[in-house]
């Protein structure tokens, strides 16, 4: 009785054939996911838009060589898939038909995926530095906000454990991460605060303010941070119908604009006290006369008078 020999061949095929329907279905995944992206408009915004000539050289550098990076996926449910980076490269993808790859990430909260967009954003070139401003003082009071929830649960439950929450001073912490002194990381707070008030979901006037297509004075903003949210975004609304920011600042906020060019009128004579004091002090090294010392006294008993 002959021996039933060992199938390897019919073995073989059948794990090729397999292998060939995993990987089909694997791609038939990933094709779907490509073709069920969400965008939101609150990270798309938080992705500086590059100007026409960098989007062109993008578009014809995607035409010649395909999209080379991976576009960037945040997979927020079982159905639904967030794009976090990659957005103009999507675009051009799509409208000129041309393939993807993907990389999916994970994230607890939606404030880790808004933190990771704004840390990847802040090393790249093309940032203003309002738009470095906005998203530092966004991350900010993100944080800040998030430190302050766990150090309240740690005081309800009673306990100290490490690890639960980054500690110590955000600001600081913030501004040597990004380079910058933990004073711009407050001011940029203020910053942020009041151009979602100025702006409130009209995204394309924020991202005109932030690329400096619309160049609004950053100093007289921060100044209204904490006022109510509907004043500010009546400003904006006026700024929106083409009343220049003076004339709206002027007519919403009276008051603050009383200050602040009292504000500017006290430094300015601080700094003529100042330029006189060095004045009469170089006169004295140059040439031994008592008298610009009598000067200095006198300017520094007028500056106590002005204090």
């Amino acid at each position: 009785m002959a021996k039933k020999g060992f199938n390897f061949d019919g073995i073989a095929a059948t794990a090729d054939q397999q292998q060939k329907s995993y990987e089909e279905k694997e791609k038939a995944s990933v094709a779907y996911i490509k073709k069920n992206l969400t965008i939101y408009e609150e990270f798309k915004f938080l992705v500086p838009p590059l100007t026409a000539d960098e989007l062109h050289k993008l578009e014809l550098s995607i035409k010649a060589e395909g999209c080379r990076d991976p576009l960037v996926i945040w997979q927020k449910a079982e159905d639904e898939w967030v794009l976090i980076d990659g957005h103009n490269r999507y675009v051009i993808c799509e409208n000129n038909n041309i393939d993807f790859n993907i990389v999916l990430v994970e994230f607890k909260e939606y404030d880790d995926v808004s933190n990771w967009i704004v840390n990847n954003q802040l090393g790249k070139r093309n940032a203003t530095e309002e738009t470095k401003s906005y998203l530092r003082g966004l991350q900010y009071s993100r944080e800040k906000k998030r430190e302050t929830n766990w150090q309240n649960l740690r005081q309800y439950v009673g306990t100290e454990e490490e690890g639960t929450a980054a500690t110590g001073n955000t600001a600081e912490r913030l501004g040597e991460l990004h380079k910058v002194s933990e004073k711009t990381i407050k001011r940029d707070e203020k910053f942020a605060i009041a151009l979602d008030k100025l702006c409130g979901e009209n995204y394309q006037f924020k991202s005109k303010i932030l690329q400096r297509n619309l160049i609004l004075p950053k100093g007289k903003l921060t100044l209204i941070s904490d006022e109510p949210e509907e004043k500010v975004r009546e400003l904006g609304l006026a700024i929106e119908g083409g009343m220049s920011f003076i004339q709206a600042f002027e007519s919403i906020f009276p008051d603050t604009a009383i200050l602040d060019f009292q504000t500017y009128t006290r430094k300015k004579t601080l700094k003529s006290f100042r330029d006189s004091i060095l004045q009469s002090f170089e006169n004295i090294v140059r040439t031994g006369n008592k008298t610009h010392l009598e000067d200095i006294r006198k300017y520094l008993d007028e500056l106590e008078q002005h204090l």
